[in-house]
């Protein structure tokens, strides 16, 4: 399968808007609520995807799991990619290269947020 970077940003998009503290979000939940822009299969991907890099805390197996939290290196992510003028950039970039990954995406949305600050964009 291949990662959706477009996917797995609105699926931390989604799940910072929805979970409250000590709440969880059901993988059926998150696939249904996203499915007018997803697949269910690159939505369930992207979760598990976002749990194997630490990004969120989830309990479960096999796709019927719940997602807990979103953990510090995924409110880092969302911080970096959260402005969809930030995001746009980003990707664009990583895209002329032909390398979006999400650590990549993560550290080159940084940089286009230093860029602006420092006035090059």
């Amino acid at each position: 399968m291949r990662l959706n970077p477009d996917c797995i940003r609105d699926v931390m998009l989604y799940l910072e808007d929805g979970l409250s503290y000590g709440g969880r979000i059901s993988s059926f939940q998150i696939s249904e609520d996203l499915s007018d822009r997803y697949f269910p299969e690159d939505i369930l991907y992207s979760v598990d995807q976002l749990s194997l890099r630490g990004w969120i805390s989830r309990s479960g197996i096999d796709g019927a799991y719940a997602v807990r939290d979103i953990l510090p290196e995924g409110h880092d992510f969302l911080e970096s990619v959260r402005d969809p003028e930030n995001y746009s950039v980003a990707k664009s970039r990583l895209l002329k290269i032909g390398a979006v990954t999400l650590g990549a995406l993560k550290d080159v949305a940084i940089q286009v947020i230093s860029d602006k600050l420092s006035g090059k964009i």
